[in-house]
């Protein structure tokens, strides 16, 4: 074995271990960026622009007549077409015309702002 050899080996299985360590750390428990929202001006940005696309859903979804809310607030919890036509007595293709008039609406909103 040349000499020098047996500290490179210990400095490799140093940094690995070093490395797999921070691996660990980075992937534990799925990390939210925003909790390091603080230290890194993209995930702050990202954190502020998703706030403003909500509150113009929200808005969006109160200039919404009452019925038309309902049929939408049902798509947005995973319903299907069919299951909101039923469970709100109209047909398949209302629902479908009247949630993409909604869609239309909030696109409309998203492009003003």
């Amino acid at each position: 074995m040349p000499p020098g050899e047996d500290l490179w080996g210990l400095l490799r299985i140093i940094t690995l271990n070093a490395l797999r360590s921070e691996e660990l750390f980075h992937r534990a428990a799925r990390r939210d960026v925003r909790l390091c929202q603080h230290s890194h001006p993209v995930a702050q940005r990202a954190t502020e622009d998703a706030a403003l696309t909500e509150f113009i859903i929200e808005d969006a979804l109160e200039s919404l007549p009452l019925p038309q809310r309902q049929l939408v607030q049902w798509r947005i919890e995973g319903h299907e077409v069919a299951d909101i036509a039923s469970l709100s007595g109209r047909s398949k293709r209302t629902v479908e015309r009247l949630l993409q008039d909604a869609r239309h609406r909030l696109d409309e909103l998203l492009q003003a702002k």
